[in-house]
């Protein structure tokens, strides 16, 4: 294509995209005066019970972090009673 050629076909493009917006917020503007004559949203049985299992999940693997994370950590009260030798100054 020639750079004249790229230059309508850009302005061509621009030209759908923008009228696909235009169409798009009108579709948006009606479905909303729609909605606002409707009843209430209510949210699906499925959606709440997607919902509940994230959250049971979410505590679980919380669980499992905090457990994991105690046993990696030494028993403060298992301490080995050596002590770690002492450095001396050089003179």
């Amino acid at each position: 294509m020639s750079y004249k050629r790229l230059g309508e076909k850009e302005a061509q493009l621009k030209r759908e995209v923008a009228e696909w917006f235009k169409r798009a917020d009108a579709i948006d503007e009606s479905e909303d005066r729609e909605e606002r004559n409707a009843a209430p949203a209510v949210m699906p049985e499925w959606i709440a019970n997607k919902q509940a299992r994230i959250q049971r999940i979410r505590r679980r693997r919380l669980r499992s972090k905090r457990k994991r994370s105690r046993k990696a950590r030494p028993n403060r009260s298992r301490r080995s009673s050596t002590t770690l030798p002492t450095l001396r100054a050089r003179s």
